[in-house]
């Protein structure tokens, strides 16, 4: 018999924007942290949840139609929305627009009265916001910025506290004039599975690897973007012992072109779609290509994982790779071709060891953890 002191755990709320895996993945990484203790609860919450089909499908697909097509616009879109004195009526603009679609997401929270809310997409951010400023919701509210450097659509009025990746976050939101006793560097929220130090060797050979050669991971983002085909046929010809692990994603026409590329290849060569083991394939990576997508980054500097860049998406990507490049973590490459010197550093006997070693001093992973303990904070 249990004869333990009943308690009533606090129920805070972690809610997202399913415009992204990311935003998605961060809020379960933190209501993950939280089942793994007896003292607090985490309830998921999709903040479009019950908004109209067409708004959620326009609130999705209309931005990865925009970067599939026209990233360069995007970029220039990006930047624009990020000017001082151009943020506040366009954030009142999509409040307006807004205002319909929000509302089950809205009513759920005035009803329940979480005592922190925990968010991982500015969406949610103005919506809580909002009704904290109308006195319809109590709740504190962390903002956990899922971008190294932030973007002022994050940044609101209401905010108890903002959770950022790296000192280099918390930087720059100090210099958009947010106090630093209202920001924490936790990291950005990320599975606890790649806080685990897996055996190696004994992975690898699960996973169907040889040993004795370098493994080179390449990343497509959850929807299999970027020159990934170009960069495989590039890599395939490159000397030395490696082998290469690539992830499609959902992009299944690009998982079909990359097998039949195989035959040509002088490595070996093993094709995912969409993954949910992405920390064991960076545990057994010496090198991750890829696009630089926050949550990407996160995971691959909690591996030690350096990272080349290439084709990242104009606006946020671009400046999550010069956080991680300016830190000697990562390199940015425009062209298939130039990541081949990189590659080839893999066979000489110091490799990327600097690269690593400034991966190692970025990684965070226990990030979701601290992000909780922040929201614990407030809930007094």
């Amino acid at each position: 018999m249990d004869l333990s002191p009943v308690t009533t755990a606090p129920a805070l709320v972690a809610a997202y924007a399913a415009a992204g895996e990311g935003h998605r993945r961060a809020a379960e990484a933190v209501a993950a942290a939280a089942a793994e203790r007896r003292d607090v609860t985490v309830a998921l919450r999709d903040c479009l949840e019950g908004a109209e089909p067409w708004f959620r499908r326009t609130y999705t697909d209309g931005y990865l139609h925009l970067v599939r097509r026209a990233p360069a616009a995007w970029g220039a879109l990006y930047q624009a929305m990020d000017r001082a004195g151009t943020t506040g009526w366009l954030r009142a603009l999509r409040r307006w627009g807004n205002a319909r679609q929000e509302r089950g997401f809205a009513d759920w929270l005035i009803a329940r009265q979480p005592p922190v809310v925990i968010a991982t997409h500015f969406f949610p951010v103005e919506v809580i916001a909002a009704l904290k400023r109308r006195g319809r919701l109590r709740a504190k509210l962390v903002c956990a910025i899922t971008d190294w450097l932030p973007h002022a659509f994050w940044l609101c009025p209401g905010v108890d506290r903002y959770a950022v990746a790296a000192d280099a976050t918390r930087d720059a939101l100090m210099r958009r004039g947010i106090p630093s006793a209202q920001i924490r560097v936790t990291g950005i929220p990320i599975d606890h599975r790649f806080a685990g130090a897996p055996g190696r060797a004994a992975l690898a050979a699960r996973l169907g690897l040889d040993v004795s050669r370098r493994t080179i991971l390449i990343g497509s983002g959850g929807f299999g973007l970027g020159p990934v085909e170009a960069l495989v046929q590039t890599l395939g010809a490159v000397r030395g012992p490696y082998q290469l692990l690539v992830v499609a994603g959902r992009n299944e026409a690009l998982r079909r072109a990359l097998e039949a590329l195989r035959p040509r290849l002088a490595h070996p060569m093993i094709v995912y779609g969409f993954v949910t083991n992405m920390d064991e394939l960076m545990a057994v990576a010496d090198l991750l290509i890829s696009k630089s997508g926050g949550l990407t980054c996160a995971e691959a500097m909690a591996r030690g994982l350096p990272m080349l860049v290439i084709a990242p998406i104009p606006g946020q990507e671009t400046r999550n790779s010069a956080v991680l490049a300016r830190a000697g973590a990562a390199v940015q490459v425009r062209r298939p071709a130039d990541v081949v010197p990189y590659v080839e550093r893999l066979s000489s006997p110091e490799g990327l060891a600097p690269m690593v070693a400034a991966a190692r001093r970025l990684g965070r992973p226990g990030a979701a953890a601290a992000v909780l303990e922040t929201a614990l904070e407030l809930a007094g």
